[in-house]
Protein backbone atom coordinates (compact mmCIF):
# COMPACT_ATOMS: atom_id res chain seq x y z
CA UNK A 1 0.00 0.00 0.00
CA UNK A 2 1.11 3.54 -0.66
CA UNK A 3 2.59 5.07 2.49
CA UNK A 4 3.76 8.46 1.20
CA UNK A 5 1.94 11.15 -0.72
CA UNK A 6 5.11 11.83 -2.70
CA UNK A 7 6.94 8.76 -3.96
CA UNK A 8 8.76 10.78 -6.61
CA UNK A 9 10.17 9.40 -9.80
CA UNK A 10 8.59 11.91 -12.20
CA UNK A 11 10.10 11.93 -15.71
CA UNK A 12 9.56 14.90 -18.04
CA UNK A 13 11.39 14.21 -21.26
CA UNK A 14 11.55 15.23 -24.94
CA UNK A 15 8.72 17.77 -24.88
CA UNK A 16 8.38 20.96 -26.92
CA UNK A 17 6.82 23.74 -24.85
CA UNK A 18 6.41 27.25 -26.20
CA UNK A 19 4.51 30.55 -26.18
CA UNK A 20 3.35 30.21 -22.56
CA UNK A 21 2.32 33.43 -20.83
CA UNK A 22 4.27 32.75 -17.65
CA UNK A 23 6.19 29.50 -17.10
CA UNK A 24 6.78 26.80 -19.64
CA UNK A 25 7.06 24.20 -16.89
CA UNK A 26 6.36 24.54 -13.18
CA UNK A 27 6.20 22.00 -10.36
CA UNK A 28 6.02 21.70 -6.59
CA UNK A 29 8.01 19.01 -4.72
CA UNK A 30 10.01 16.66 -6.90
CA UNK A 31 11.93 13.68 -5.53
CA UNK A 32 14.21 11.57 -7.72
CA UNK A 33 12.83 13.32 -10.80
CA UNK A 34 14.31 13.69 -14.28
CA UNK A 35 13.71 16.72 -16.51
CA UNK A 36 15.52 15.84 -19.71
CA UNK A 37 15.93 17.08 -23.27
CA UNK A 38 12.95 19.43 -23.38
CA UNK A 39 12.75 22.42 -25.73
CA UNK A 40 11.15 25.43 -24.00
CA UNK A 41 10.93 28.81 -25.70
CA UNK A 42 9.04 32.09 -26.12
CA UNK A 43 7.59 32.08 -22.60
CA UNK A 44 6.83 34.98 -20.25
CA UNK A 45 5.04 37.26 -22.68
CA UNK A 46 2.36 38.22 -20.12
CA UNK A 47 4.96 40.47 -18.47
CA UNK A 48 4.27 39.07 -14.99
CA UNK A 49 7.81 38.87 -13.63
CA UNK A 50 6.86 40.30 -10.24
CA UNK A 51 4.42 37.42 -9.88
CA UNK A 52 7.66 35.48 -9.18
CA UNK A 53 6.57 32.36 -11.03
CA UNK A 54 7.92 33.10 -14.51
CA UNK A 55 10.59 30.84 -15.97
CA UNK A 56 11.23 28.49 -18.84
CA UNK A 57 11.51 25.70 -16.27
CA UNK A 58 10.67 26.29 -12.60
CA UNK A 59 11.04 23.45 -10.10
CA UNK A 60 10.27 24.02 -6.44
CA UNK A 61 11.66 21.92 -3.58
CA UNK A 62 13.51 19.21 -5.45
CA UNK A 63 15.50 16.35 -3.94
CA UNK A 64 17.94 14.22 -5.94
CA UNK A 65 16.56 15.64 -9.17
CA UNK A 66 18.40 15.91 -12.50
CA UNK A 67 17.72 18.75 -14.96
CA UNK A 68 19.79 18.00 -18.04
CA UNK A 69 20.01 18.52 -21.77
CA UNK A 70 17.21 21.07 -22.00
CA UNK A 71 17.20 23.92 -24.51
CA UNK A 72 15.58 27.06 -23.08
CA UNK A 73 15.53 30.36 -24.93
CA UNK A 74 13.71 33.59 -25.67
CA UNK A 75 12.29 33.97 -22.17
CA UNK A 76 10.87 37.38 -21.29
CA UNK A 77 10.61 38.58 -17.70
CA UNK A 78 11.64 35.25 -16.21
CA UNK A 79 14.53 32.88 -15.61
CA UNK A 80 15.78 30.20 -17.94
CA UNK A 81 15.83 27.49 -15.25
CA UNK A 82 14.71 28.25 -11.69
CA UNK A 83 15.43 25.84 -8.82
CA UNK A 84 13.35 27.30 -6.02
CA UNK A 85 13.42 26.72 -2.26
CA UNK A 86 15.20 24.02 -0.29
CA UNK A 87 16.75 22.32 -3.31
CA UNK A 88 18.65 19.26 -2.10
CA UNK A 89 21.32 17.16 -3.81
CA UNK A 90 20.10 18.07 -7.29
CA UNK A 91 21.98 18.76 -10.50
CA UNK A 92 21.51 21.20 -13.39
CA UNK A 93 23.78 20.17 -16.25
CA UNK A 94 24.31 20.38 -20.02
CA UNK A 95 21.46 22.78 -20.60
CA UNK A 96 21.60 25.36 -23.41
CA UNK A 97 20.06 28.67 -22.32
CA UNK A 98 20.09 31.85 -24.37
CA UNK A 99 18.22 35.10 -25.01
CA UNK A 100 16.80 35.48 -21.50
CA UNK A 101 15.64 38.82 -20.07
CA UNK A 102 14.95 38.88 -16.34
CA UNK A 103 15.66 40.47 -12.97
CA UNK A 104 17.13 37.22 -11.68
CA UNK A 105 19.16 34.90 -13.86
CA UNK A 106 19.70 32.47 -16.68
CA UNK A 107 19.92 29.78 -14.00
CA UNK A 108 18.56 30.63 -10.55
CA UNK A 109 19.07 28.54 -7.39
CA UNK A 110 17.04 30.10 -4.60
CA UNK A 111 16.98 29.62 -0.83
CA UNK A 112 18.85 26.33 -0.57
CA UNK A 113 21.32 25.15 2.05
CA UNK A 114 22.28 21.72 0.75
CA UNK A 115 24.92 21.25 -1.97
CA UNK A 116 23.60 21.24 -5.53
CA UNK A 117 25.70 21.04 -8.67
CA UNK A 118 25.34 23.50 -11.56
CA UNK A 119 27.80 22.29 -14.19
CA UNK A 120 28.52 22.06 -17.92
CA UNK A 121 25.76 24.48 -18.89
CA UNK A 122 25.91 26.93 -21.82
CA UNK A 123 24.41 30.37 -21.14
CA UNK A 124 24.48 33.14 -23.74
CA UNK A 125 22.94 36.61 -23.95
CA UNK A 126 21.40 36.93 -20.50
CA UNK A 127 19.91 40.33 -19.68
CA UNK A 128 20.43 40.00 -15.93
CA UNK A 129 22.60 37.70 -13.83
CA UNK A 130 24.19 34.78 -15.59
CA UNK A 131 23.81 32.34 -12.70
CA UNK A 132 22.01 33.62 -9.61
CA UNK A 133 22.25 31.90 -6.22
CA UNK A 134 20.49 34.11 -3.73
CA UNK A 135 19.91 33.11 -0.11
CA UNK A 136 21.83 29.89 -0.81
CA UNK A 137 24.79 28.10 0.77
CA UNK A 138 27.12 25.37 -0.46
CA UNK A 139 26.23 25.63 -4.14
CA UNK A 140 28.72 24.15 -6.61
CA UNK A 141 29.02 26.15 -9.84
CA UNK A 142 31.62 24.58 -12.12
CA UNK A 143 32.55 23.99 -15.79
CA UNK A 144 29.93 26.31 -17.31
CA UNK A 145 29.99 28.80 -20.18
CA UNK A 146 28.39 32.08 -19.08
CA UNK A 147 28.49 34.72 -21.81
CA UNK A 148 27.16 38.18 -22.63
CA UNK A 149 25.43 39.07 -19.37
CA UNK A 150 24.34 42.56 -18.42
CA UNK A 151 24.66 41.77 -14.70
CA UNK A 152 27.18 39.70 -12.75
CA UNK A 153 28.41 36.51 -14.34
CA UNK A 154 27.48 34.76 -11.10
CA UNK A 155 25.68 36.51 -8.25
CA UNK A 156 25.51 34.89 -4.82
CA UNK A 157 24.04 37.19 -2.19
CA UNK A 158 21.48 37.42 0.58
CA UNK A 159 18.43 38.99 -1.02
CA UNK A 160 15.64 38.49 1.52
CA UNK A 161 15.02 38.07 5.24
CA UNK A 162 13.61 34.55 5.47
CA UNK A 163 14.22 31.40 7.46
CA UNK A 164 14.66 27.85 6.22
CA UNK A 165 15.04 24.78 8.42
CA UNK A 166 15.02 26.96 11.52
CA UNK A 167 17.74 29.44 10.59
CA UNK A 168 18.09 32.66 8.67
CA UNK A 169 19.03 32.28 5.05
CA UNK A 170 22.62 33.18 4.18
CA UNK A 171 24.91 33.06 1.14
CA UNK A 172 27.95 31.20 2.44
CA UNK A 173 30.44 28.60 1.19
CA UNK A 174 29.53 28.69 -2.48
CA UNK A 175 32.26 27.64 -4.94
CA UNK A 176 32.57 29.01 -8.47
CA UNK A 177 35.53 27.48 -10.29
CA UNK A 178 36.70 26.23 -13.69
CA UNK A 179 34.12 28.21 -15.65
CA UNK A 180 34.51 29.95 -19.00
CA UNK A 181 33.19 33.51 -18.66
CA UNK A 182 32.76 35.66 -21.78
CA UNK A 183 31.94 39.38 -21.85
CA UNK A 184 30.39 39.62 -18.41
CA UNK A 185 28.56 42.80 -17.52
CA UNK A 186 29.96 42.57 -13.99
CA UNK A 187 32.31 40.17 -12.18
CA UNK A 188 31.30 37.29 -9.96
CA UNK A 189 29.66 38.88 -6.93
CA UNK A 190 29.13 37.33 -3.54
CA UNK A 191 28.50 38.21 0.07
CA UNK A 192 28.69 36.11 3.18
CA UNK A 193 31.52 33.88 4.32
CA UNK A 194 33.67 31.20 2.76
CA UNK A 195 32.72 31.87 -0.86
CA UNK A 196 35.33 31.15 -3.52
CA UNK A 197 35.56 32.21 -7.16
CA UNK A 198 38.81 31.14 -8.81
CA UNK A 199 40.44 29.13 -11.59
CA UNK A 200 38.07 30.66 -14.13
CA UNK A 201 38.85 31.80 -17.68
CA UNK A 202 37.59 35.31 -18.39
CA UNK A 203 37.39 36.17 -22.08
CA UNK A 204 36.80 39.58 -23.63
CA UNK A 205 35.71 39.80 -27.26
CA UNK A 206 35.04 43.54 -27.37
CA UNK A 207 37.65 45.51 -25.42
CA UNK A 208 37.67 47.33 -23.17
CA UNK A 209 36.20 44.82 -20.73
CA UNK A 210 33.25 45.88 -18.60
CA UNK A 211 35.25 45.29 -15.42
CA UNK A 212 38.87 44.89 -14.37
CA UNK A 213 40.04 41.40 -13.52
CA UNK A 214 43.22 42.96 -12.11
CA UNK A 215 41.09 44.89 -9.64
CA UNK A 216 39.34 41.66 -8.69
CA UNK A 217 42.67 39.96 -8.08
CA UNK A 218 43.96 42.87 -6.04
CA UNK A 219 40.87 42.45 -3.87
CA UNK A 220 41.72 38.79 -3.31
CA UNK A 221 39.30 37.28 -5.82
CA UNK A 222 40.03 35.27 -8.98
CA UNK A 223 43.62 34.86 -7.78
CA UNK A 224 44.49 32.09 -10.23
CA UNK A 225 42.00 32.98 -12.96
CA UNK A 226 43.27 33.99 -16.39
CA UNK A 227 42.09 36.42 -19.03
CA UNK A 228 42.30 36.60 -22.81
CA UNK A 229 41.11 38.64 -25.75
CA UNK A 230 39.56 36.08 -28.08
CA UNK A 231 37.07 35.79 -30.91
CA UNK A 232 33.98 33.86 -29.84
CA UNK A 233 30.63 33.58 -31.61
CA UNK A 234 27.38 31.68 -31.13
CA UNK A 235 24.63 31.43 -33.72
CA UNK A 236 21.27 30.78 -31.98
CA UNK A 237 19.66 29.70 -35.25
CA UNK A 238 22.13 26.91 -36.01
CA UNK A 239 23.54 26.43 -32.47
CA UNK A 240 27.03 26.74 -33.91
CA UNK A 241 29.65 27.82 -31.36
CA UNK A 242 33.00 28.88 -32.79
CA UNK A 243 36.12 30.50 -31.41
CA UNK A 244 39.68 31.60 -31.99
CA UNK A 245 41.51 31.93 -28.68
CA UNK A 246 44.44 33.80 -30.21
CA UNK A 247 46.90 31.96 -28.02
CA UNK A 248 47.15 28.95 -25.77
CA UNK A 249 44.12 27.34 -24.17
CA UNK A 250 44.51 27.47 -20.37
CA UNK A 251 44.35 24.40 -18.20
CA UNK A 252 44.03 24.28 -14.44
CA UNK A 253 44.83 21.52 -12.01
CA UNK A 254 41.75 19.87 -10.62
CA UNK A 255 41.78 19.02 -6.91
CA UNK A 256 40.86 15.46 -6.07
CA UNK A 257 37.81 16.67 -4.14
CA UNK A 258 36.49 18.88 -6.96
CA UNK A 259 33.11 17.91 -8.41
CA UNK A 260 33.49 15.23 -11.11
CA UNK A 261 37.27 15.10 -10.61
CA UNK A 262 37.30 11.32 -10.96
CA UNK A 263 35.77 11.58 -14.44
CA UNK A 264 37.66 14.67 -15.61
CA UNK A 265 41.18 13.84 -14.48
CA UNK A 266 43.97 15.84 -12.89
CA UNK A 267 43.61 18.99 -15.01
CA UNK A 268 40.87 20.61 -17.03
CA UNK A 269 40.17 23.39 -19.53
CA UNK A 270 37.72 25.81 -17.86
CA UNK A 271 34.17 25.52 -19.13
CA UNK A 272 32.23 22.53 -20.47
CA UNK A 273 34.43 21.84 -23.52
CA UNK A 274 37.38 20.06 -21.98
CA UNK A 275 39.02 19.17 -25.31
CA UNK A 276 38.92 22.77 -26.55
CA UNK A 277 41.59 23.58 -29.14
CA UNK A 278 42.96 27.09 -29.82
CA UNK A 279 40.63 27.45 -32.80
CA UNK A 280 37.55 25.51 -33.85
CA UNK A 281 33.81 25.12 -33.80
CA UNK A 282 31.20 22.94 -32.15
CA UNK A 283 27.60 22.23 -33.02
CA UNK A 284 25.44 22.18 -29.92
CA UNK A 285 24.07 19.99 -28.47
CA UNK A 286 25.47 17.07 -30.46
CA UNK A 287 29.04 17.84 -29.41
CA UNK A 288 28.21 19.33 -26.03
Amino acid sequence: PRQDDDLGGMIIRNNEIHDCGTAGMRSFVLTDARVLNNHVYRCGWQDAENYWEVSGIKLLKTTRTLVAGNRVHDIQGGNGIWMDWDIQHSRVTRNIIYNVQCIQGGIFVEASQTPNLVDHNFLWNIDGNGIYANDSDNQLIHYNVVAHTTGPLVNSVVATERKLNGRWLTANHNTITHNLFIDGGAPVTYGGEGNVSDYNWLVTTRPPADFSVVAEQQAGRESHSVTSFSLVEFNPETLLFQWDVGGEVPQFALPADAPLAQQLGESVVPGPFHQLRPKGKLLLPEEF
